[in-house]
C-alpha cells in the first residue's frame, strides 16, 4: 500500500512538474536542426538581443558593428561603408544571415592579377571592371579609337557616363 501511495504522489508531482516546465519552455524555444538531427532549447534570450560582428579586409571602414540576429552580411558591409573595388565578392555570401557574434574577413582579389591597360583593353576587358558595363566599355574603346591613347587615367572621366564615382571603383584596377 505504501508503494501505491508513493507512486501516486510521484505521478502527481511529475505531472505538476511537467506543466510548470512547459510554462517555462514554450514551443518556439525548441528548434529542430535537421542537419544534425537534434533539438536545441534556446535560453531565455530575447530575439532582439544584439550581436557583435567584427569585419575586416576589403571593406571601406573595417570595424566591430552591433547587429540584431538575422541581419545579412550585406547589411553589415553597408554599415562599414561598403566594399572596396578590390574586394573578391566571389568568396563571400552577401545573403548570409548572421545568428551569432563572429568575425568576418572580406578577401582581396588575387593580388597576382594584372591591371587592365586602358590603352590596350578590349570591350570584354573593360566590361569585367566594377561599374563598367557593355555600354561604357564600348564608349571607352570608341573614345580611344577617335582620340588616340589615354595620357592619364582620369581622362576616362571625359567619357559620357563615367564620373568620379565610377572612376573611384576602377582606378586601382587600371593602368595606362
Amino acid at each position: 500500500m505504501k508503494i501505491i501511495i508513493i507512486v501516486f504522489f510521484m505521478t502527481i508531482a511529475y505531472i505538476v512538474g511537467m506543466s510548470k516546465f512547459e510554462q517555462y519552455m514554450s514551443l518556439d524555444q525548441i528548434k529542430y536542426n535537421s542537419n544534425y538531427q537534434s533539438y536545441t532549447i534556446n535560453s531565455n534570450k530575447e530575439e532582439n538581443d544584439e550581436l557583435y560582428v567584427s569585419i575586416s579586409g576589403e571593406v571601406v571602414q573595417p570595424k566591430k558593428v552591433t547587429i540584431k540576429e538575422g541581419t545579412t552580411l550585406q547589411e553589415v558591409i553597408q554599415q562599414c561603408g561598403g566594399l572596396k573595388p578590390t574586394a573578391d565578392i566571389r568568396c563571400i555570401n552577401l545573403n548570409l544571415l548572421i545568428y551569432k557574434s563572429t568575425s568576418i574577413y572580406v578577401p582581396p582579389l588575387n593580388l597576382l592579377v594584372t591591371k587592365i591597360s586602358i590603352n590596350e583593353a578590349s570591350v570584354e576587358d573593360f566590361d569585367s571592371l566594377p561599374g563598367i558595363g557593355q555600354t561604357y566599355a564600348s564608349r571607352i574603346v570608341e573614345y580611344r579609337s577617335i582620340n588616340g591613347e589615354f595620357l592619364y587615367l582620369e581622362q576616362l572621366m571625359e567619357i559620357s557616363g563615367i564620373g568620379q564615382t565610377v572612376f573611384n571603383k576602377i582606378k586601382d584596377l587600371i593602368t595606362l
